[in-house]
């Protein structure tokens, strides 16, 4: 009989509300539900990598000094600049964990990234959230605002946002990172979906010392099962937050792959301008269909539906013709949305084609 034991839970566990929802077993489907690359890579890539690695990459711990070098040659900034972690989301976590104080204010965009809740309340902090409009936009006011009144200990913008897939421009970032240095803030712009869009925060951080852009290589490069990511900063942004940082960063195996990718960029853009050009059709098809849908700076698009039913049933739908996409969505603005991860046309030809009568029958048409 096992003895029966209740431990003491920790406040910074017990501050922390979130139900985590099991992966769904996806063996068969077109993987367009949670923004990873949908197809994955060419066979013959695949196996170029698997033949640079060796048996040290599983046995030995491996710094990541090359890769970061690399890093910081792409993106125009100093080694001093970049830390790499597993993803970013560990470097979005780690920012949370240096900055961030109980009691502390943490501005962020509203609906966003469901961890920024988790790490806030992991610190004792306390999010204010800033509210998207009807059109999936956010006002810039209403932030300048906010930083103003609560004098943050952290200001978060994931940009491209999920799930709305809006984004803010580099003036409006400029704004941001002035008004939350004038309250002594830090900007963290969280890029998950960067190369999808050409906006990015990286010319802020050699302007303004308070700024930190995280960005991984899970969405556009299509590297979501390695968990390779970095931040970029000031580089005593950069000392402060690897303070925090475990013993490795990322893992060896990513290392690997990572600088792959960056010896074979021109490969692996060209893959990521065929994602865009994908979701370039399947908006234009659904607003040709007279459907709901709204522009997007990352690697999905959103679809009203008319009620969270028709959301369900669309998603059993197109699941039953070998296609799995996400919702339905929870939450205003995004109340009885689905959302549709893309690849290259000719898989949104596929789906369109097997699933357009689902799709007429679910979804908010225009008037």
């Amino acid at each position: 009989m096992t003895r029966q034991f209740v431990p003491p839970i920790a406040a910074r566990s017990s501050r922390v509300h979130r139900t985590v929802v099991p992966f769904e077993d996806r063996t068969g489907l077109v993987r367009m539900d949670r923004n990873e690359d949908v197809i994955g890579w060419e066979e013959h890539r695949l196996q170029e990598v698997l033949r640079q690695i060796d048996p040290t990459d599983l046995a030995a711990y491996h710094d990541a000094d090359h890769v970061q070098a690399q890093i910081a040659q792409w993106l125009s900034v100093d080694s001093e600049n970049v830390s790499i972690t597993a993803g970013s989301s560990e470097a979005v976590q780690l920012v949370f964990e240096t900055y961030l104080d109980e009691g502390g204010v943490v501005v962020a965009l509203q609906p966003s990234y469901g961890l920024y809740e988790v790490f806030a309340a992991k610190c004792g902090g306390n999010i204010k959230g800033i509210p998207f409009d009807d059109e999936l936009q956010i006002d810039v006011a209403a932030i300048v605002e906010t930083i103003r009144g609560h004098s943050p200990s952290l200001v978060v913008i994931a940009n491209p946002n999920q799930p709305t897939g809006s984004v803010l421009g580099i003036e409006d970032l400029r704004l941001l990172a002035e008004e939350s240095l004038a309250v002594g803030a830090i900007l963290l712009v969280d890029e998950a979906y960067s190369l999808f869009t050409p906006i990015t925060a990286l010319p802020l951080v050699g302007e303004f010392a308070n700024v930190v852009v995280t960005q991984t290589f899970s969405k556009a490069l299509g590297l979501a099962g390695l968990r390779f990511g970095y931040c970029v900063g000031d580089a005593a942004r950069i000392v402060e937050i690897n303070k925090l940082r475990p013993l490795t960063q990322s893992n060896s195996l990513a290392l690997v792959v990572a600088e792959y990718v960056l010896d074979n960029l021109d490969w692996a853009l060209e893959r990521v301008d065929k994602i865009i050009e994908g979701r370039e059709y399947l908006i234009a098809r659904f607003r040709e269909m007279e459907l709901v849908t709204f522009d997007s700076h990352a690697n999905f698009v959103l679809l009203k539906c008319v009620s969270l039913q028709d959301a369900q049933e669309l998603v059993d739908e197109v699941r039953g013709r070998g296609f799995a996409i996400r919702g339905p969505l929870r939450g205003y603005p995004v109340d009885n949305f689905v959302r549709v991860t893309v690849a290259e046309i000719g898989i949104m030809r596929s789906f369109l084609s097997q699933n357009e009568e689902s799709l007429r029958m679910h979804a908010t048409t225009f008037g």
